[in-house]
């Protein structure tokens, strides 16, 4: 899944874009206007429709994954400071935990902003017939 460009078509407005640098740089708000463009001509996006919802289901799974590592990481690295460490350790066993506990919650973050985006494309897909959505708005891409 590498490389992959999806075009997206939905009135006047045509957008090219690596699905993989748009869920990781997009906000929710930006990944849900973008879903509704694609199904505004679901038969002229079918293709689109297609890789983005794979791509999606693949990128939901590996930051599942990542999560689950994370709590693995957690749970082994993790030190009560009150029972098992010396005086002089204690602080470096609290900066440790919550090292621990921040990369934890960044995993959680991004894997609620992934499993609400496939929420909503699922949602959307299951639609028969897709409401009428604003006019183009401009989504921009960062720059490399």
């Amino acid at each position: 899944m590498d490389n992959v460009q999806i075009t997206v078509r939905a009135d006047t407005c045509v957008w090219a874009f690596d699905p993989v640098l748009f869920f990781e740089q997009s906000t929710l708000t930006k990944i849900r206007e973008m879903i509704k463009y694609l199904f505004q001509d679901a038969e002229g996006n079918a293709e689109a429709i297609k890789m983005f919802g794979e791509v999606l289901e693949q990128k939901t799974a590996e930051r599942k994954t990542a999560l689950d590592d994370g709590g693995r990481m957690l749970r082994r690295g993790y030190i009560d400071p009150k029972r098992y460490v010396a005086a002089r350790d204690k602080d470096a066993a609290i900066r440790n935990n919550k090292k621990l506990l921040l990369e934890v919650a960044r995993r959680d973050r991004v894997y609620q902003k992934y499993q609400k985006s496939l929420t909503a494309f699922e949602k959307q897909k299951n639609r028969k017939n897709a409401k009428e959505t604003k006019p183009c708005i401009k989504i921009s891409q960062p720059n490399h």
